[in-house]
Formats: structure tokens, sequence, C-alpha cells
């Protein structure tokens, strides 16, 4: 399974959550491909965030250049992952096809999914439920404030941590998915 984690800048919040969850899914054995990537892409990983993933012994180097995402990508993967709403909104207005006649419009945009917006769609669904059958369901009207994945971006080394520590609790229910719903 092919995972990407899509921010606006791809300089915190999706590195920080592509190497989490990737270090997790390693250590549970999982054969998952993570990757991130920004949609204006344009600067190096932030450095409070190469320095939370250090601290949990996952490396980064400390100047990789944060990863513009395109088309090809966006569409190879098998779930792409945004942190807000409105990461969502941009990536649908960049990627998808401006009319239906796209036969595969349907199927990205249902694999385009704010992150927990979707583990909680997971959790009420029924166990027997495939990714395809997830997918396939509408997403839980949930406000945006529940949803949305703290931003770290300017805000110090303890909202860094916060937001990884947002990102553990995310990781794990999404492996728990994709290890349950997977077939």
């Amino acid at each position: 399974m092919r995972l990407l984690f899509l921010c606006t800048g791809n300089t915190c919040r999706s590195p920080m959550a592509a190497a989490i969850t990737a270090a997790k899914a390693q250590a549970r054995g999982l054969r998952v491909d993570v990757s991130s990537a920004g949609v204006r892409a344009e600067d190096t990983i932030a450095p409070p965030a190469v320095a939370v993933l250090r601290a949990r012994d996952i490396d980064v180097a400390a100047d990789r250049r944060a990863v513009q995402a395109t088309a090809d990508l966006v569409r190879s993967a098998d779930l792409i992952l945004c942190a807000t709403v409105a990461h969502r909104e941009l990536v649908c207005a960049e990627f998808l096809p401006a009319t239906d006649a796209d036969a595969d419009a349907g199927d990205l945009a249902a694999r385009i999914v704010v992150w927990a917006e979707f583990v909680a769609r997971a959790r009420a669904a029924a166990p027997e439920t495939d990714l395809a059958g997830l997918l396939a369901s509408p997403p839980l009207p949930m406000p945006a404030a529940e949803i949305d994945l703290a931003d770290p971006a300017g805000r110090g080394d303890p909202a860094y941590a916060a937001a990884a520590a947002q990102i553990d609790t995310l990781a794990d229910a999404l492996l728990d998915i994709v290890a349950t719903h997977s077939r």
C-alpha cells in the first residue's frame, strides 16, 4: 500500500507524519510505502520537525528539500492523507480534473482524505469493510476544528512535540486500519 501525506509546503506536518508512520509500520512489520509532499513545496523541512524526529531515533536529513506534489505522485498513491480540511480542498482543486470526463476522477477524489476524519470513519465502519469500502463511504460530518492536525510552524519546539504526539495517535490508528481493512 502506498500512503502519501500532503500539506501545502511540506515543511513540518507531512514529513513528520510520513516519518513517524513509516517507522511505526516498519516496527509492526507492515509493508507500507510512505511518502510526503507539498502542493506548494518551497523550502527544506523545518529544523524543529527534524529535531522531533531525531529525538525519536527517526533519521531525517536536516537539509532534505521538501518534495513538490505532482499529478503522477498523487495518482500513484492508494491513500492521500491531508492534515486539514483546507489542505484536502487545495489538493482536490489542484489535482482533480475540472470535469467529470476523467473516469478516474471519482476514485481519486475518494482517496484524498483528511487523516483524522478517515480514522474516525474507519472506526465507525463494520470490521469486515475493506479499504475500498471505507473510501466509498461518505465522510463523517465533523467540524474542521475536530479533525485538523495542529500546525506547529512558527510556534516553537513545544508545538512540534505536541503535533508529533497527535501524529503518533493517528499513525497507530491508521496502521490498525491498514492491517485490518486491507485485503
